[in-house]
């Protein structure tokens, strides 16, 4: 399929929206200790296959992994939401500790 080079600058000179993406690794922890809880494929199966959440090399990390979103605010309030949701999953059994987010 040949394109002309003017329809080609176009579609690379058209602005795109632009978005952020969201990854967040978590470190799980005892609750009572806060040492590492290597409960990694425990809590994943909790979470029924939520595609947010993936595991990590380590067994006592997972990461939460959002698609991109326009505007910024909504990667927040997706993060925000996937929280919850890992919290809800574990009823208190395990505290968490946010390792970055890039």
């Amino acid at each position: 399929m040949s394109v002309d080079p003017e329809t080609l600058r176009a579609r690379f000179d058209a602005p795109a929206p632009l978005t952020v993406g969201v990854e967040e690794e978590l470190f799980l922890l005892d609750p009572s200790t806060l040492d590492l809880a290597p409960r990694a494929r425990e809590v994943l199966a909790a979470l029924g296959g939520d595609g947010r959440f993936t595991l990590e090399l380590p067994a006592a990390q997972l990461e939460i992994v959002l698609p991109p979103a326009a505007p910024a605010g909504e990667a927040l309030t997706g993060l925000a939401v996937a929280r919850r949701d890992l919290l809800a999953a574990v009823d208190g059994d395990l505290r968490f500790a946010a390792a970055g987010v890039h």
